[in-house]
């Protein structure tokens, strides 16, 4: 899978470009045998209340069904004008990290994992975390939150800005040695991924699951703050730059290798047909 969108604007306070991206993703999580939803939340809007969905795709694991891990992105995106419906491509944030989820899930779900996994992509992220805190709120009333074993939320994991690749993982104190366990992954499975790690998580989907006090990272290229065409009608696939697929991928590999741990599964299983 390319690391770019059908090329849909995807404000969430769109109608039209945000659904046809959200049926877009769906159909995909089902083409990979998922279980398909699309539950909604209430956000605000310059016109006032409105109804967006996260779309969710589960597996549900062969041996102990009722442990969750859970792979996440956010599937809105915005430019310079918050309020602005047009002008959205998004291609490095965040289509990135959603091609993410769904390269995750063609890899790891033939494989028949023993806990259920739970592919996510949230609208409403550009706002304020709002489809993932959702969804945190939905774990917490329907008593599912112990569930949770981890998180893993990929956002803008494309661009790289030159071939020296470097990735960022983050998360609070108390997980260093889950984000730790991915650094190992990369020097043994991608020695050509430098990965650093923060202790000071902030911005992302990641955060509404590290409040509940969930074992949770954020993955995110590390050349994120200088990419040039962030939150900018220009960030197209196209200006992602020669990097894109080897960051990416670098990353992706990384991230399958110990969510196959986690799932029961042999890292070195998920390597034999490699990434697309």
């Amino acid at each position: 899978m390319s690391l770019r969108s059908p090329g849909y604007d995807r404000s969430s306070y769109a109608t039209t470009t945000l659904f046809a991206a959200r049926d877009w993703i769906a159909g995909r999580m089902q083409a990979e045998g998922l279980t398909v939803s699309t539950p909604n939340f209430t956000m605000n809007s310059p016109g006032g209340s409105i109804t967006r969905q996260n779309v969710l795709g589960m597996w549900t694991g062969t041996v102990t069904p009722n442990e969750w891990i859970i792979v996440g992105a956010h599937y809105d995106s915005r430019n310079g004008n918050a309020n602005s419906t047009t002008g959205t491509p998004g291609a490095e944030d965040n289509a990135s990290g959603c091609a993410g989820v769904l390269e995750l899930a063609r890899v790891l779900v033939p494989r028949q994992p023993g806990r259920s996994l739970l592919f996510m992509c949230y609208a409403g992220e550009e706002q304020g975390l709002l489809g993932s805190a959702a969804h945190v709120q939905s774990l917490t009333t329907n008593n599912h939150l112990a569930r949770v074993q981890a998180v893993v939320i990929m956002d803008m994991i494309g661009y790289s800005a030159d071939t020296q690749l470097q990735a960022l993982y983050e998360s609070e104190p108390e997980f260093l040695s889950y984000m730790q366990r991915f650094g190992a992954a990369a020097s043994t499975y991608v020695p050509q991924l430098n990965v650093v790690y923060s202790t000071n998580p902030f911005g992302s989907d990641h955060m509404p699951y590290l409040n509940a006090g969930v074992q949770t990272l954020l993955a995110i290229e590390d050349d994120w703050d200088i990419y040039g065409h962030y939150h900018r009608s220009t960030d197209t696939p196209a200006n992602m730059g020669p990097n894109a697929q080897a960051m990416g991928g670098a990353i992706l590999k990384t991230n399958a290798a110990v969510l196959a741990e986690l799932a029961g599964l042999l890292p070195p299983a998920m390597f034999s047909d490699g990434f697309e």
